[in-house]
């Protein structure tokens, strides 16, 4: 059975979530947290929103550090849960708000059952969904300080049984390798197309030339799909995960990610 607190945490964070990069007032619920449960010290600002909890033991040993993500993505949640997100457009979608439970819930374990050697961090990482954090964690001389020996991350699996882990010699799971491609065009008066380049109608040629690089019966671990889900132009992001396309036309700069 889970804890109660652990329960009330995970909500907390369900229902305020921040986009990457953002994330100072999730690390803030994390940190109030983890205070409660007596952390040897509490390192703030890591690669940065990150925050990583100290727990050090009498004698010498290891450092094992346990991370999980802070940030959540740009989608609207439009469920019912009384512990829905209060932020327009943006929702975990990913479990990150369960991740963060999940590590923090160990700083009640360390204080009910402490281990005599070596050092344990609960690191909670900014930035895993534009990927940017990670590298940003490994860089701060902050991370490196803790001379960390072992790092191990973690996955919820929904419907699984309660107290198992899932250990597996291949890939447990499809990882991304994300680009962008920046189109430009030139502006001009809706009356006057003639004297602009849209650059909207390379982005949809492109769009088309893609479907033969698409892969959906993968043999072993092989699998290659182009997922082309966002665009921008100007300063404005806009989201579509609905499959259609909504094309802003002669406009200058398009990006697709």
């Amino acid at each position: 059975m889970i804890e109660k607190e652990i329960l009330e945490l995970r909500h907390k964070l369900h229902a305020s979530p921040d986009l990457s990069n953002e994330e100072h007032k999730t690390a803030a619920i994390v940190k109030n947290f983890i205070v409660q449960h007596h952390p040897t010290e509490i390192i703030e600002g890591i690669g940065g929103a990150g925050l990583a909890a100290i727990y050090k033991f009498p004698k010498k040993g290891k450092t094992i550090t346990l991370r999980c993500e802070l940030d959540a993505l740009p989608i609207d949640e439009t469920n019912k849960l009384d512990y829905k997100s209060k932020n327009k457009d943006i929702s975990h979608k990913c479990g990150h708000d369960g991740h963060m439970a999940i590590v923090a819930s160990l700083a009640l374990w360390l204080k009910q059952k402490p281990i005599d050697s070596g050092t344990i961090v609960l690191l909670f990482q900014p930035a895993e969904e534009t990927g940017e954090g990670a590298k940003r964690i490994i860089e701060d001389e902050k991370f490196k300080n803790l001379h960390t020996d072992y790092v191990f991350a973690l996955h919820n699996i929904p419907k699984e049984p309660m107290h198992n882990i899932i250990l597996m010699d291949d890939g447990f799971s499809a990882e991304v390798l994300s680009l962008i491609i920046k189109v430009k065009g030139k502006e001009s008066h809706a009356s006057e197309p003639e004297n602009g380049i849209n650059p909207a109608m390379g982005i949809s040629e492109m769009i088309q030339k893609y479907n033969p690089i698409e892969c959906f019966g993968p043999i072993g671990c092989q699998l290659c799909h182009l997922n082309t889900y966002s665009y921008k132009h100007g300063t404005k992001i806009l989201w579509d995960f609905t499959g259609q396309w909504r094309i802003a036309l002669y406009t200058a700069n398009l990006e697709y990610t």
